[in-house]
């Protein structure tokens, strides 16, 4: 059960950072769910945002490695526990949302993104983030 829950976790973040990567570099497809994941309207600020969102799933995914022991580490592991807990919070956080846009709670409801969000992201989060939680308190 534990290596199932890692590949999932670890696989789904590898994903989501690829999906931002190739955001990152120009590309095109997906665009709608692009902004439903950062809720952004400057393109300029965008393809660096997106960069930037590569390498946190990246650092993610190097936390979590180190917290269920794929990567050993001699030291006291509390700051990777932390840093995992922190993570599963944000996936929470994010699942609930802005209650304007996107979020369980969200009031517009009708856009195309709104709909993509309910759809793609706010079940993801929401999952992910218990996903995480069971690694950090459950293994």
């Amino acid at each position: 059960m534990k290596i199932a829950v890692i590949t999932i976790v670890i696989s789904f973040l590898l994903i989501a950072g690829l999906f931002n990567l190739y955001w990152s570099l120009g590309g095109k497809s997906f665009k709608k769910l692009s902004k439903v994941f950062l809720d952004l309207e400057i393109d300029s600020y965008l393809r660096q945002i997106h960069f930037f969102a590569f390498l946190t799933f990246i650092a993610f995914v190097i936390i979590i490695l180190f917290t269920v022991g794929i990567i050993p580490y001699n030291g006291d592991l509390y700051l990777f526990k932390s840093g995992s807990i922190g993570i599963g919070f944000t996936f929470i956080a994010r699942a609930f949302g802005d209650k304007n846009k996107f979020g369980i709670f969200k009031k517009i409801k009708d856009t195309e993104e709104a709909k993509l969000d309910s759809i793609f992201v706010t079940p993801f989060c929401f999952v992910f983030g218990i996903l995480i939680f069971s690694l950090v308190f459950l293994f």
